[in-house]
């Protein structure tokens, strides 16, 4: 009985492998990876290679390489002739590479190989620039010696060569909704519209190799314009540079331009949701203040002035969203004295536009 099952667990242990991986076998798995989306994940994929081989007489070619990487995983590959950023919902996304594409027509063509991932997060394009004729078709060929038939013309196809655009994306946080603007050298290169998060991103292909100043400004939803963010970044040629951790500055504007000695001060801004405000009143003793914005970004401070001394003072603000930290606002100044003026700004965002007898975010929208 000991030698049978000594015979037993000897035939399992060498049977098994045999049975599970067999012998010359030779076979590719894609593994279609149920990819859950983060919304917290803003990093597209990257096109890494992509290349065609021709199929003569035919205006379908071959894909002979197509891959891509991502910080999570790729869930889509798309490959079309338009440079506009395909749809995260277009039906020609396909779960694993493509293999071959069929042009309509002949002539000049651009394809464009693109990606995304689980979260909707689509890559920037790689281009293949080639020309292609299908041949045949009623062609007249060439005479040839002897009387023999003659060979219809070969079809003509231009080698394909890979096109990386250089081109710059920059990250960062701003306000709920707030239009961001992104300039090169002061003139406008991309815009967008920050999601609720406050959180943007901005590709732009529109830039050449070199060494390049940079800046970037947001508008709330009251209309206040933030401090510029400047930044001076070397951009290679060739290549995607990405500039992420930009934290715009918080807006700021008072109700007052001229404030009664020992009346409140009205203090409203914007910044990210849930930050921390930081208020610096500049006067001959250095006041801080903070407060803290709400879940639309929106922040108030009333600030009492009996403190302060009688004259002109300043005031500005920063943010801190965990560990990041905003530069300051604009400085914007004040006077103390015997009578309150109204802001003519502070008072048209405070007013009740629409008159439905509250002051909300839809006054700031008229």
């Amino acid at each position: 009985m000991k030698y049978l099952l000594y015979l037993l667990l000897a035939i399992t242990f060498v049977a098994l492998p045999v049975a599970l991986y067999g012998s010359n076998v030779n076979m590719t798995v894609y593994v279609d990876n149920p990819l859950v989306a983060d919304p917290t994940d803003h990093t597209p994929p990257t096109v890494t290679s992509f290349s065609v081989v021709s199929t003569p007489g035919s205006l379908a070619i071959s894909i002979s390489t197509f891959t891509a990487t991502d910080n999570v995983g790729v869930t889509g590959y798309l490959i079309n002739e338009s440079p506009s950023t395909p749809a995260a919902n277009d039906p020609h996304w396909s779960s694993i590479p493509q293999t071959s594409y069929a042009f309509l027509t002949e002539g000049n063509k651009t394809l464009y190989a693109w990606a995304k991932d689980a979260n909707a997060n689509i890559s920037l394009s790689v281009q293949v620039l080639l020309t292609i004729t299908a041949g045949g078709g009623g062609s007249t060929p060439p005479p040839s010696g002897g009387g023999g038939g003659g060979s219809p013309p070969p079809s003509s196809f231009t080698p394909a060569t890979p096109t990386i655009p250089t081109s710059v994306v920059v990250r960062g946080v701003a306000y709920p909704g707030s239009a961001v603007v992104l300039l090169k050298d002061s003139q406008v290169i991309g815009t967008t519209q920050s999601g609720p998060d406050a959180r943007f991103e901005i590709i732009s292909s529109n830039v050449t190799g070199g060494t390049y100043t940079f800046s970037v400004w947001a508008k709330d939803s009251a209309g206040v314009r933030s401090d510029l963010f400047p930044f001076t970044v070397s951009l290679t040629p060739g290549a995607t540079s990405v500039i992420s951790g930009i934290f715009i500055a918080p807006t700021i504007t008072l109700d007052k331009e001229a404030v009664r000695h020992g009346d409140v001060l009205t203090i409203i801004g914007h910044s990210a949701p849930s930050a921390d405000v930081s208020l610096v009143f500049h006067s001959d003793t250095e006041i801080v203040k903070k407060t803290q914005a709400d879940e639309s970004g929106a922040w108030t401070y009333l600030f009492d002035t009996l403190p302060l001394e009688l004259g002109g003072h300043t005031s500005q603000a920063r943010s801190q969203l965990k560990k990041d930290i905003s530069n300051f606002s604009k400085q914007i100044a004040f006077s103390v004295g015997d009578k309150n003026i109204k802001t003519k700004k502070a008072v048209e965002v405070q007013a009740d536009q629409n008159n439905d007898g509250k002051v909300d975010l839809s006054d700031f929208s008229i």
